[in-house]
């Protein structure tokens, strides 16, 4: 039995000739209030206020930023702005305690050096005549 896989599963399906809802959702609400301004405002308001509007519609339907729409970028601003912001990358300082009570000071210890030894054999001792010559 053989099934259709679906493709394009991430594009939003054109509802409206080549609108989708979303964008014809936008559009439709930016013309409703500028049909609604036409009978309530004067005609030099209306006209400056519909270009406004017919912009705004514009560009919340049809302008990405980032392969993101306009309205989602909006919201990512604002969440952004209201959230808290936690600095991960800034180190807490740790103040030690301080003791009870002053102990006298005691002789700083005598550093330890080591000798290492390496065979003839080791390429650890080529390299270390390499670097010295």
């Amino acid at each position: 039995m053989q099934f259709q896989v679906p493709q394009f599963i991430e594009r939003e399906a054109l509802v409206v000739g080549p609108l989708t809802f979303r964008q014809f959702a936008f559009l439709a609400v930016a013309g409703g209030a500028a049909f609604i301004l036409y009978f309530f405002a004067p005609l030099l308001v209306f006209a400056v206020a519909s270009l406004g509007l017919a912009a705004f519609g514009f560009l919340t339907a049809f302008v990405q930023i980032g392969g993101k729409s306009l309205p989602a970028v909006f919201i990512d601003f604002l969440s952004f702005q209201m959230g808290g912001k936690i600095y991960y990358w800034k180190k807490k300082r740790v103040f030690a305690s301080a003791p009870a009570r002053a102990a006298a000071p005691e002789a700083a210890p005598e550093p330890r050096t080591t000798q290492i030894t390496l065979s003839k054999e080791s390429k650890i001792s080529k390299l270390s005549t390499k670097i010295e010559s």
